[in-house]
């Protein structure tokens, strides 16, 4: 089953704390990799043997030879391995004719069909980097470590390191790294060796191996602390990080976080030698006497902290001193002294918004009031705003309620930062009411008295206590305050309308905010949203004219240009979008300039696959999932339909049904992606377990198709009860989901299984 357009793929990049020393040991990004690149784009294809200089002195035979024949019959590995050679020598000549886009997609399908192939991975890489397709490169470059780890080197592991986005890629990467400094073990060490090694601690943190960490950091730590034993001068060492010594800090933690708390110790010590902070060294003396339990030292740590007026790791000093007395069974005691600590150190603002939050929870709210409003003076910030809507709330001070919403809204219009707290708010009906009729007189008393943020703010919370009367009455009060730009109004207006599916009434301000005083920049993306809430509520060729003046303002934006083809591909208009999307593609598939252009190409050509289905041109339909995996080549979204597409025509079974199954690992509760596992276990003439696939598939979404597949399945088992109540829960899907055609077809096949049971066998 072709699975729903769905989310784009993301990037989790690990952080780089030995930054300056990457940059400042010359292990420049891409050194090796890179003259592999620049050796091999246009470097000519290695020549072919001719065929003919064997015979060219070979005695006249008396006998004719006669053709070999092979040993077995060619299998689906077979074809695939001559698809990749086919398409490996394509790539070749390509690249010699400096065709490099050509080229690229060849190397890229020959690695497809035979994924154990490292040559053809290199030229992908090569290629990318001299085109300027950064995202491809990269991919590749993955892909490249897993089939020839091999041939990288140090500096090309630290930029691998960059690239990791799953847990596998961490895996891989981590391996490579742990198998090059077993190489270089025997080796007279260099400063590489300790960025490799700083790399791999950062590696292992981040993947919470907090025992491993250590043992590199300690490594690293050892060189930095001799730095003469690895060729790096005193000087140099101070270039490096601004210090005449190691960064001792840094060190403490990757120790305590490995619970190796007597070297932590002695490592915040020496930080403290080297770069006084009394009241840092006793807050991580705290934590290590916490993680030894040894409470009453922790607070004697804890108090000459606080002395210090200890300003930096924000909160986290007052949550130990928390935790500490609540080891001790003296919590009570925490209120007291956080009282001192306010009058000794009235300034520390970490130190207020712990105070306030702990001064609510017991339920003191005057005096927590007083330090938000200190506060929301100092350091305004979301969550000043939430502890004070919470006290006013409990208080019953409604107008104070309104000022705050007011100023919330003001920093961040859809009040978002608020979180549970505009949820508690919009749950609490008795409270709503009050509000509201309270923001009423005075509105009725001054029709300007609140401005435009707290008319806005009410809008929003209207919204989440699903009151939609009152949220449109306050986004007019909204509009009404703000004449000269209304945008942010307008937008959240249009688009809680959106959410709600009131596409009509949507419209309908869009349609107004392109006609309002708003930026000209925002004009584009305001006749967007009124080209989607058109189309969405039947009227398509408003749509298409709303969605064309949106290009036309800004004619760059593969955004904007993409819209066309879903309009009329939400219409059903097939042909025409077949065509709005050929356009789109052939206009900006040479643009690699940024993420966001090739996410759009990519969703163009998973839906124009989708129509060449439809339209009956089902080859052109796989070579447009064949180009989406050319670029994305882990995208399980294009593997699910082309795996599907296949297992339907009975084409590459092996293959369609590995496709399929990567994709169902990858999101197991994706019905289509199990649909899709079902129906190739199904064409591969495993029957019992297609069945327990689409029978997981029915019961994640009792859609039609599924249903139909299922009912296909019990028949060719034999289970002639359990295909007719597929079929009869298919016909009902098909009819729920307005589709007639299909419901009939399913009953046809009703029909016809219960003729053909009841029909004696001659």
């Amino acid at each position: 089953m072709f699975r729903n357009m769905g989310a784009w793929p993301t990037r989790r990049p690990l952080g780089r704390v030995c930054l300056a020393a990457l940059l400042y040991f010359g292990t420049a990004a891409w050194l090796s990799v890179g003259s592999r690149a620049d050796d091999a784009v246009d470097a000519p294809p290695r020549a072919a043997t001719s065929p003919s200089r064997w015979f060219d002195n070979a005695l006249p035979l008396e006998d004719q030879p006669e053709p070999l024949a092979p040993r077995r019959p060619a299998d689906e590995a077979d074809e695939d391995r001559a698809h990749a050679l086919a398409h490996f020598a394509a790539g070749r000549a390509c690249q010699h004719r400096k065709e490099y886009t050509e080229a690229i997609r060849h190397y890229q399908r020959a690695l497809r069909y035979d994924p154990s192939a490292k040559n053809a991975v290199w030229p992908i890489v090569a290629l990318a980097e001299k085109l300027q397709w950064p995202e491809v490169r990269d991919r590749y470059l993955l892909a490249a470590a897993r089939l020839d780890p091999g041939a990288f080197d140090p500096t090309d592991l630290i930029e691998l390191a960059e690239l990791v986005t799953t847990d596998e890629d961490l895996r891989l990467v981590t391996q490579l790294f742990e198998n090059m400094l077993g190489r270089r073990a025997g080796e007279k060490q260099t400063p590489l060796d300790v960025v490799l090694r700083w790399r791999l601690a950062e590696i292992h943190l981040a993947n919470e191996q907090y025992a491993k960490a250590a043992d590199r950091a300690a490594e690293v730590l050892a060189a930095l602390e001799r730095p003469e034993s690895i060729g790096l001068s005193r000087d140099q060492l101070v270039k490096l990080f601004e210090l005449p010594h190691p960064p001792y800090w840094l060190f403490g933690d990757f120790f305590l976080l490995a619970a190796r708390l007597d070297e932590a110790e002695s490592t915040f010590k020496k930080a403290h030698l080297e770069e006084p902070n009394a009241g840092r060294l006793q807050y991580e003396l705290a934590r290590i006497a916490m993680a030894r339990d040894q409470a009453p030292a922790a607070l004697d740590h804890l108090e000459a902290c606080f002395r210090e007026n200890y300003a930096g790791d924000g909160e986290e000093p007052y949550v130990l001193l928390r935790q500490a007395l609540a080891r001790l069974h003296r919590s009570d005691e925490l209120l007291p002294r956080v009282e001192k600590l306010l009058a000794d150190h009235p300034d520390n603002a970490s130190l207020t918004r712990f105070a306030a939050e702990q001064f609510v929870g017991a339920n003191q709210l005057e005096r927590a009031t007083t330090l938000y409003e200190w506060l929301s003076e100092k350091q305004p910030c979301p969550c000043v705003w939430a502890g004070l809507l919470k006290i006013h709330c409990t208080s019953g001070k409604l107008g104070d309620v309104l000022h705050v919403l007011g100023k919330a809204a003001a920093e961040d219009p859809s009040l978002g930062g608020l979180g549970d707290q505009l949820q508690a708010m919009a749950g609490d009906a008795v409270l709503i009411d009050r509000l509201f009729a309270a923001a009423g007189k005075q509105l009725a008393a001054n029709p300007a008295a609140l401005g435009v943020h707290v008319p806005l703010a009410l809008a929003m919370l209207a919204i989440e206590a699903k009151r939609p009367d009152d949220a449109r009455h306050f986004f007019e009060l909204a509009a009404k305050a703000a004449p000269d730009d209304v945008s942010d109004v307008l937008l959240l207006w249009g688009g809680s309308l959106m959410s709600q599916n009131q596409y009509g009434q949507a419209a309908d301000v869009f349609r107004r905010a392109v006609k309002a005083k708003t930026p000209e920049t925002d004009k584009p993306i305001f006749h967007y949203y009124l080209a989607s809430a058109l189309e969405l509520a039947g009227r398509t060729d408003e749509a298409l004219a709303a969605a064309g003046e949106a290009c036309r303002l800004n004619p760059n934006s593969p955004l904007l240009a993409s819209h066309e083809g879903w309009i009329l591909y939400h219409a059903g208009r097939n042909k025409d979008a077949r065509a709005a999307y050929e356009r789109l593609i052939a206009r900006f598939d040479g643009n690699h300039s940024n993420d966001g252009t090739r996410q759009i190409l990519r969703e163009a050509r998973l839906v124009s696959s989708h129509l060449e289905v439809k339209l009956g041109d089902k080859q052109k339909a796989a070579e447009l999932l064949e180009q989406v995996l050319d670029e994305f080549p882990d995208d399980v979204s294009a593997m699910n339909d082309l795996g599907y597409l296949w297992a339907e025509e009975g084409l590459h079974p092996q293959r369609s049904l590995a496709m399929v199954r990567r994709a169902a690992a990858a999101e197991p509760d994706n019905a289509a992606y199990r649909d899709s596992l079902g129906w190739a276990l199904f064409q591969s003439g495993r029957l019992q377990e297609a069945v327990v696939e689409l029978e997981k598939a029915a019961t994640l979404l009792p859609d039609g198709e599924i249903l139909d597949h299922l009912g296909e399945v019990h028949l060719k088992l034999g289970n002639m009860r359990q295909a007719d109540d597929a079929w009869r829960r298919a016909a009902e899907a098909f009819r729920k989901a307005n589709e007639p055609k299909a419901a009939n077809a399913v009953e046809v096949k009703r029909k016809n299984a219960e003729t053909q049971a009841n029909t004696p066998k001659q």
